[in-house]
């Protein structure tokens, strides 16, 4: 059935994957599932896979033979959805078809039953629809406990149609015929509901994944399956042509691209700003450059961009705009407190909140 997959796309899918483990603390049993990156920082699996953890069990995720923790960021328990948030870095992303799947169609997945520590592979058929279309019912396969939360992949179109969430058995005899799955138009009708959190904002500033959330955004146009944002920037970064440039011309050239009003910024008024900032850290050449060579398209450009000329009413104060910037790219909050005004980094907060969550909910408009 694999045999018109190309080997890449069953990478894909095997990089995108973690093994979620549940724990509970007193009685030591576990509990095994399956999740998937589906953008910077945050996981997709089935709500079923962690509903029964309570105030002493933990779930933890297991990516590139690491173990991290992982906390809830929201669920629909009626679509069986939940999205998890994890704190790493250079991750690939995994895109959910829009499109309208017919059956029959044959599927690869891959996940972590309970005896397989290291994935497995899973080969089905997509054979029709279910429960009014809210699930997709495969036959063949051996879906069992474990796979529940594994991306389902059509072979033929090299889309990702589904979430498996559980297996299906005959009623009389208890024999494996398959499995059910979650509808990828399920999950992004829910999309909304579940990402405009302050938790999934915060995911994305705790890895400091702002740019690279704006290259998953950008990536998703190119119809690939999988989109690993930290190998794009890099890619760009190294190919960018002011890379030998200094500190300050190149903020000052960064200034130049987001705001019509830093028009006649100087280096002399970057020397200003550069001084407030502690001696130790002007001294990292290679991070502040890291942070200013951002294009228009970077999340963090637009943030400050739109948030000055939203939310000032006169226009932005060249060094609060810096000191943003810098809080965007380290998520250290001591570059939000250099921001004199308590209202500016209130609003400003606020404002970071509700741009993220619409980034995140565009991503299927």
């Amino acid at each position: 059935m694999l045999q018109n997959l190309d080997s890449s796309y069953e990478l894909d899918i095997q990089n995108s994957t973690l093994r979620l483990t549940g724990i509970n603390l007193k009685s030591k049993s576990k509990s095994y599932g399956t999740g998937f990156f589906i953008a910077p920082g945050l996981v997709l699996t089935c709500h079923h896979v962690i509903e029964n953890l309570t105030a002493n069990s933990q779930i933890t995720a297991q990516w590139n033979q690491q173990d991290f923790s992982v906390e809830v960021v929201s669920f629909c328990n009626i679509e069986d959805i939940a999205i998890l948030s994890i704190d790493v870095k250079n991750h690939p992303c995994i895109y959910l078809s829009k499109n309208v799947i017919t059956p029959v169609r044959h599927a690869y997945s891959y996940g972590y039953p309970e005896k397989d520590k290291n994935g497995n592979a899973l080969s089905t058929v997509f054979e029709g629809h279910s429960d009014k279309e809210r699930l997709l019912t495969l036959k063949e396969g051996n879906v069992r406990a474990g796979f529940s939360g594994s991306p389902l992949l059509d072979i033929e179109t090299k889309q990702v149609f589904g979430m498996i969430t559980e297996d299906r058995k005959h009623p009389q005899t208890s024999q494996t015929l398959g499995g059910y799955a979650v509808p990828s138009k399920v999950i992004i009708s829910q999309w909304s509901k579940l990402l405009k959190k302050p938790a999934a904002t915060q995911a994305i500033l705790n890895l400091r994944s702002i740019s690279e959330l704006g290259c998953f955004i950008e990536g998703i146009s190119q119809n690939r399956i999988s989109i690993n944002p930290w190998e794009d920037l890099k890619e760009e970064e190294e190919n960018n042509p002011l890379r030998q440039a200094d500190v300050k011309t190149i903020i000052l050239g960064w200034a130049r691209e987001i705001h019509h009003s830093f028009i006649n910024i100087e280096i002399k008024d970057i020397e200003v700003v550069l001084s407030n900032l502690d001696s130790s850290f002007i001294g990292k050449r290679d991070v502040l450059y890291s942070y200013f060579i951002a294009k228009k398209t970077d999340l963090r450009s637009q943030i400050i961009h739109h948030f000055s000329k939203k939310k000032y009413s006169v226009l932005a104060p060249f060094d609060d705009c810096i000191y943003l910037f810098l809080f965007l790219s380290s998520n250290d909050n001591s570059f939000l407190k250099m921001v004199n005004s308590e209202l500016i980094r209130k609003q400003f907060i606020k404002f970071l909140e509700d741009f993220i969550g619409d980034a995140l909910c565009n991503v299927y408009e």
